[in-house]
């Protein structure tokens, strides 16, 4: 995967905690303290939407996700690059 690969969208410029381009998969860690309150929630919900509308495949996971269910998150990332 690429870190804090580039998108432009519509004159948006929006980073992916890590992507995969040529799928057009990106996996984004979705920690409480930078997607917390209105704004953020309303602003992460546009991205998504913005992405998805353009091909992307928008996978979420938490902090605890990565953590405690590695295993979990690594066998659906590859079932969505498999796919």
């Amino acid at each position: 995967p690429v870190r804090q690969h580039e998108v432009r969208i519509g004159g948006e410029r929006y980073f992916l905690d890590f992507a995969y381009p040529d799928r057009r998969l990106c996996v984004e860690l979705d920690g409480q303290e930078s997607h917390e309150g209105p704004a953020a929630f309303q602003r992460d919900r546009a991205r998504q939407n913005a992405l998805v509308l353009m091909g992307w495949t928008v996978l979420r996971f938490t902090w605890a996700d990565v953590v405690d269910r590695a295993s979990d998150v690594t066998a659906l990332v590859a079932r969505v690059l498999a796919a």
